[in-house]
């Protein structure tokens, strides 16, 4: 485990795991072959890949305890427990991740409510992520500064909908105002951002009537295409797009491919493309200066070979 050695008796890890079971029981060849199976000289061992050293040492502490009646592992914490559910759930483990599911819920020390979210879907704990929504929805709202403006709005759904909001916000929150988001003196700022964008943003993902997307004209799908590209808002960024794609806006291949270029959407730059490049009618003015220089030469060179 990460260059670090260890000799173990591999009895309790094969009855628990079918995975070192597999690994412990291929047949060895014989001493006197040319080759040595692994893990009987210390110069050939089993590589465990991906393997914290300390996490390892903490679950053959739980598995290989020094007596009968040992029962340190009664003061273990959340990083102890944490160690245990990582290793038990990547060897498949099952008795093991119960154990130390138990202990975590019982111990409840998770750093934030996102980390304790990511693990219930990580590890299989609907629990967890029941809990730690209702811990995002029941806590104090953090204040948000965009451009010039304020607000004050429930996390998770920014949490839910954006790895960069859950990165933010799974950090432990304390209650001070020098806590990021506490008070109007430091509030958690969101550069770059238009705040009539976000409330675009904020008016999509808590709309008034559940269940009922709001109405939202082109120049405001833009705008959330815009703020969804920027917080990796994956599910955001496919909405906006479908509902973008038969916009009258965009009907015009060079204004496709203007936004392609912007929006970093490159099936639009390929779909405005293509059709600029095949269709009869030369382009004007107006969509070569939209274009720029590049792409108008390209899209010239391509017409002059397809039309020949």
């Amino acid at each position: 485990a990460n260059d670090q050695l260890f000799k173990v008796p591999t009895y309790k890890l094969t009855l628990l795991s079918s995975t070192f079971e597999d690994m412990f029981t291929l047949k060895l060849p014989a001493l006197e072959d040319k080759y040595v199976a692994e893990g009987l000289p210390d110069d050939k061992p089993i590589l465990l890949p991906q393997v914290d050293p300390v996490d390892f040492v903490r679950l053959l502490a739980l598995l290989y305890p020094l007596t009968e009646y040992e029962t340190y592992t009664s003061t273990w914490r959340y990083p102890e427990w944490f160690s245990i559910l990582k290793l038990a759930h990547k060897y498949e483990m099952d008795p093991v991740v119960v154990q130390a599911q138990r202990n975590l819920q019982r111990i409840d020390e998770f750093p934030s409510s996102v980390v304790k979210i990511e693990c219930g879907r990580k590890y299989d704990h609907p629990v967890w992520v029941g809990a730690g929504f209702r811990e995002l929805i029941t806590r104090a709202e953090p204040l948000l500064s965009v451009g010039d403006r304020l607000f004050r709005v429930p996390i998770y759904m920014l949490v839910e909908s954006s790895p960069i909001f859950a990165a933010m916000f799974s950090l432990p929150q304390g209650s001070n105002d020098s806590v990021d988001g506490q008070s109007d003196k430091n509030p958690v700022r969101l550069e770059g951002i238009d705040p009539q964008a976000f409330k675009n943003i904020l008016r999509l993902l808590y709309p008034l009537i559940p269940l009922l997307t709001a109405a939202f004209t082109t120049d405001e799908w833009l705008s959330i295409l815009h703020v969804a590209k920027k917080w990796d808002m994956d599910n955001i960024i496919d909405l906006a797009v479908n509902n973008l794609q038969d916009s009258e806006r965009l009907s015009q291949p060079a204004v496709k491919v203007h936004f392609g270029r912007h929006y970093d959407h490159s099936p639009w730059v390929m779909e405005g493309l293509t059709i600029l490049c095949k269709r009869r009618e030369p382009m004007t003015m107006v969509e070569a200066e939209l274009l720029g220089l590049k792409d108008t030469v390209r899209i010239a060179m391509v017409r002059e070979w397809y039309m020949a």
